[in-house]
């Protein structure tokens, strides 16, 4: 008898199935290790940055501290034994925006002005007699607005009366 020897047909499709299979994994491992990789090097940047932010705050702890003592060792309701001169306080020019100097107006001093408020007598020749009147300045009016609501104040002195 004539023995047949004939190849299974599912070996071919089970290997080839066993190599996609292993090819699978090890892609996926190689994933693996690159994003534990990255995952380590940002845990390392972060904690590197919260260590800077960590020193940051401890001298700033230590700043406020000392602000904290000198505030305390001065006594309440008295100003420091220095004061600061204002640096400003001899600035007298003005700058507009676009680059004009502003000039300030003469004002009379007080002695020239007490000079000028004394009446003078010496007219030279003119003299004013007893039927001449002395011109004054004319004295200007002020300015009275008008009534913002005329009916509403008829209307109240109608109720009044």
């Amino acid at each position: 008898m004539v023995q047949h020897s004939f190849d299974d047909p599912l070996e071919g499709r089970v290997s080839s199935l066993e190599k996609v299979i292993k090819k699978l994994i090890r892609d996926s491992n190689k994933k693996q290790y690159n994003n534990e990789k990255i995952i380590w090097e940002l845990k390392k940047e972060y904690d590197l940055a919260l260590k800077d932010q960590a020193a940051s705050i401890g001298r700033l702890e230590n700043q406020v501290g000392k602000l904290a003592q000198l505030v305390c060792s001065r006594d309440n309701g008295e100003l420091p034994s220095t004061t600061e001169t204002n640096p400003k306080d001899l600035a007298h020019a003005i700058t507009t925006r676009s680059g004009l100097n502003y000039k300030e107006p003469a004002y009379p001093k007080e002695s020239e002005t007490q000079v000028n408020s004394t009446p003078v007598t010496d007219q030279g020749d003119k003299e004013y007699g007893d039927n001449e009147t002395i011109p004054t300045k004319e004295r200007v009016r002020t300015y009275v607005p008008p009534i913002p609501f005329p009916e509403r104040l008829k209307k109240e002195q109608m109720k009044k009366t």
